[in-house]
């Protein structure tokens, strides 16, 4: 089958990720991939790289883009379309139907439900998620819950300890608060900078991986607040591994979330983690069983983890052993690839 990809995406993170490793899996499968985002973006470098068409006209509600869409399906003789986000949602199940086309949404966070109106199927990354979907009136069956998946082998062995310290300018001693996420309001580092400051140690650094418009504010905030030595600003990583190895804790402040793959993929790699308490993060972390979780824009209760975190290795050691061996059961990339290839197998065939 030829499945057409869409997504308005503009930088790499967990979205772009799985549309990376899913695009893999379906061409395994022997199936033809095309994707329409937007240009000069890191994810059309990483899908040309992967030897993937890419067409990047994506122009948010531009009837151009719609027609070149409708224009595209009916070139190519595509079977199905999948979405991501709901921007893009909008003009591909536009598109799909007039084509006759259907449509299969992938919801990855807590959205509106009229956005997914027309499609013949969503994929939602969490219960959450899909919970959230039906009180706003959108039928369960309609509704397919498809986790987010872990490449289990790549996060199993990391690189030096020592050396991806020494990369990231860490002092030998340093205990390491790491935040894999966007730069961006929701995603709340401000909340973790105003926790370390709490924290009142000066062996406490933050290491924030990631990229976006809060940048310049995080990093007048950390000088506001003595930390502009110890908040190290990353960039974007495309291969999170080292900075995981050098991390002694990853936190997650956000606001807004579907089932973050950051969290997956510290647990994945035997680190302990603190999160709030929103959406699906409870169904990775159980709160002082796999990780702590912790109110969402609330200094305090994270201030308090991280020193319990500090001052207790041995519960550290122990809550990172049983949230990794709970990613390997529940969590496993290639289970939930099989799945996705599946349904959009069964969409395509007019069989779901």
């Amino acid at each position: 089958m030829t499945i057409l990809e869409i997504t308005a995406s503009t930088r790499i993170g967990g979205v772009e990720t799985y549309l990376l490793r899913l695009s893999k899996a379906l061409m395994a499968k022997g199936h033809r991939v095309i994707f329409v985002t937007r240009s000069g973006t890191p994810l059309e470098k990483e899908l040309r790289a992967a030897g993937i068409e890419v067409h990047t006209f994506f122009r948010g509600s531009s009837p151009l883009t719609q027609w070149r869409l409708k224009r595209l399906i009916r070139r190519e003789k595509v079977d199905v379309v999948h979405t991501h986000i709901f921007s893009a949602n909008r003009q591909g199940a536009r598109a799909g139907r007039a084509c006759g086309v259907p449509v299969v949404a992938r919801v990855p966070a807590t959205e509106g439900a009229q956005h997914y109106a027309e499609v013949e199927l969503v994929t939602a990354v969490s219960e959450a998620v899909k919970n959230h979907l039906v009180e706003q009136g959108m039928s369960p069956a309609k509704i397919e819950v498809l986790y987010n998946g872990v490449d289990l082998a790549r996060f199993s062995d990391l690189p030096s300890r020592e050396l991806s310290r020494q990369q990231f300018n860490l002092p030998p001693d340093a205990f390491a608060v790491t935040c894999v996420a966007s730069l961006t309001p929701r995603k709340g580092q401000r909340f973790l900078l105003d926790a370390v400051k709490q924290l009142e140690n000066p062996n406490v650094h933050i290491l924030l991986a990631g990229e976006g418009d809060q940048e310049t504010p995080l990093r007048e905030q950390a000088k506001a607040l003595g930390l502009e030595d110890r908040v190290h600003f990353l960039g974007f990583t495309g291969d999170v591994r080292p900075v995981l190895a050098a991390s002694d804790v990853v936190v997650l402040p956000s606001s807004h979330e579907g089932l973050p793959n950051s969290l997956l993929e510290a647990m994945a790699a035997g680190l302990p983690v603190i999160a709030t308490n929103i959406a699906g993060v409870p169904e990775i972390v159980s709160d002082g069983k796999t990780g702590f979780l912790v109110p969402h824009s609330e200094v305090e209760p994270l201030t308090q983890a991280l020193k319990t975190y500090i001052s207790d290795e041995e519960l550290r050691q122990n809550l990172a052993k049983a949230g990794r061996q709970w990613v390997h059961e529940k969590f496993d990339d290639r289970q939930h690839l099989l799945r996705a290839v599946e349904l959009l197998e069964s969409v395509a065939s007019g069989k779901r």
